[in-house]
This record gives C-alpha cells, sequence and structure tokens, in this order.
C-alpha cells in the first residue's frame, strides 16, 4: 500500500504509485496496487492491460464503478484536495513473461469497444509503462547489473595460483585414474590384436580354395569315330591237323 502522504494533490486520469522508471518492476504472484485520479462515483470502468502502441491484450477490471464504500472498487481520498480509485490486481502465477513490458488503458466501459472502426473507443488514459518478468529471470539480471565491474578490475581478481590450478597435470591424476587409463589401453590393445588376427584369417580362407582346386589339364588328342579294326593277332585259323574234339555219344542201351 502506497504511503497515502505523498498525495496532496492529484490529478483525473494520472496514475500514481509508479512511474516509467520507478517502482515499476513486478513478478507473476505480486499484487499490484493500480490507482489513479478519480473520475467520478457512477461511470464504470474498464482497466485493459495493452502494450506500448496501443495494442490492447485483455481486461482487468469490467464494469467496475468505484465507490468509498467498496473493498474491491476502492475510491478513497488520501488528502482534502485528492481523490484516488484503486483496484489491487493479483499478476497471475501462470502469467506469459515473453514480453516484459506493459502499460494500462482506463476505459469508459458505457462505449463499446471498436465502435466506428476505433479498437480505442471509450479510451480514458494511459499509465506509465511497467514491466512483469520471472523472478528467476529478474534476480539474474540484477545480478548481472551490480556485480558489472570495470575489465581492469577483473584482470587483477585472477590470482596464478588459481591459473595454475586449473591446468591439468598429468602428476595430479589419481592412482585409480592411472589404473583406469592402463585398463583402457590394454584393452584396446587386445582388441587391434584380435581384430587383425580376424582379417588374417579371412584372407587366408578365401585363398584356400583356389589353391586346393588348381588341376592341371592335359590335351587328349581327339581320333575320329570308326568301325574298331580287328587285330591281326586276334584272329586264329583252326589249325585242320588239330585233333578235333568228339562228342560222347550216347548209350542206346540206357
Amino acid at each position: 500500500m502506497p504511503d497515502d502522504s505523498v498525495f496532496e494533490d492529484c490529478t483525473t486520469g494520472t496514475f500514481y504509485g509508479f512511474t516509467d522508471d520507478k517502482n515499476n518492476e513486478f513478478h507473476p504472484g505480486d499484487t499490484f496496487t493500480i490507482q489513479w485520479g478519480a473520475y467520478d462515483d457512477y461511470t464504470p470502468l474498464n482497466i485493459t492491460l495493452a502494450r506500448l502502441g496501443g495494442s490492447l491484450v485483455n481486461d482487468i477490471v469490467e464494469f467496475g464503478i468505484f465507490s468509498d464504500s467498496s473493498s474491491l472498487y476502492r475510491s478513497y481520498s488520501p488528502s482534502p484536495n485528492c481523490t484516488l480509485e484503486q483496484y489491487n490486481w493479483t499478476i497471475p502465477a501462470n502469467f506469459d513473461t515473453t514480453n516484459p513490458t506493459f502499460n494500462l488503458a482506463l476505459m469508459n466501459a458505457t462505449q463499446e469497444r471498436g465502435t466506428d472502426g476505433n479498437a480505442l473507443s471509450g479510451f480514458l488514459a494511459w499509465s506509465p509503462i511497467f514491466y512483469i518478468r520471472d523472478k528467476a529471470s529478474a534476480t539474474s539480471t540484477g545480478t548481472v547489473s551490480t556485480s558489472a565491474i570495470p575489465t581492469s578490475s577483473v584482470s587483477h581478481t585472477l590470482s596464478p595460483t588459481a591459473i595454475t590450478g586449473s591446468s591439468d597435470s598429468p602428476d595430479d591424476l589419481s592412482t585409480g585414474a592411472k589404473a583406469g587409463i592402463g585398463v583402457g589401453v590394454s584393452i584396446t590393445g587386445l582388441l587391434v590384436l584380435g581384430l587383425l588376427a580376424f582379417v588374417l584369417r579371412r584372407r587366408f580362407i578365401r585363398r584356400q580354395p583356389a589353391s586346393s582346386q588348381a588341376t592341371t589339364v592335359i590335351p587328349i588328342e581327339e581320333e575320329p569315330l570308326g568301325k574298331p579294326e580287328l587285330s591281326a593277332y586276334l584272329v586264329h585259323e583252326m589249325d585242320a591237323g588239330a585233333p578235333h574234339a568228339r562228342l560222347p555219344e550216347l548209350d542206346s542201351e540206357r
């Protein structure tokens, strides 16, 4: 809740409590107290979230009638010369902060938006710009800005010890690391030897069938086919003087 003592005089339609460069940083889940110089206690208002340049995003309040008897749409006088209208907007936790720059538009709700082709029909006043960012990004941005120091100062903060400690030296390896490296080298060597033996064996197997199947072809002279001639040595004339074998006679008495 802003300090009411700062409002001695206020102007109708002028927003109070934040400016373009002060008190204008908000986050999802925050409660944003929106207040402006009052118009009257009977005109319903729309409070519309907008982008710079007049692009309307969505309504935060629709047909809100502000009066001193309402706790939601509040009207109060922090000083004799000032009457403010106020609405407490709780920014949704899932609010899209991709483009964090916004402002607000006060609109007369009795005038239909888009009348006569005017998207801003019923417009009354613009608020200063403000930002809705994720808390993480806001914290990161703040850290960068507050830690920014000249380049020369950064160079002085780097000590020789820190630079030496960041280098990787073989002497700094632990016994376990050395053992691991040894095992890895041994396994790699065995794999290479196994692969080499496999390749040599395949080459030997590929060559073996070719050598075993090699035969010497001896040409054979072909002779023309014809009637086989009897050899003179196979033909024998029967010897006329040779005794003839006699067949035994059958015994007639039998």
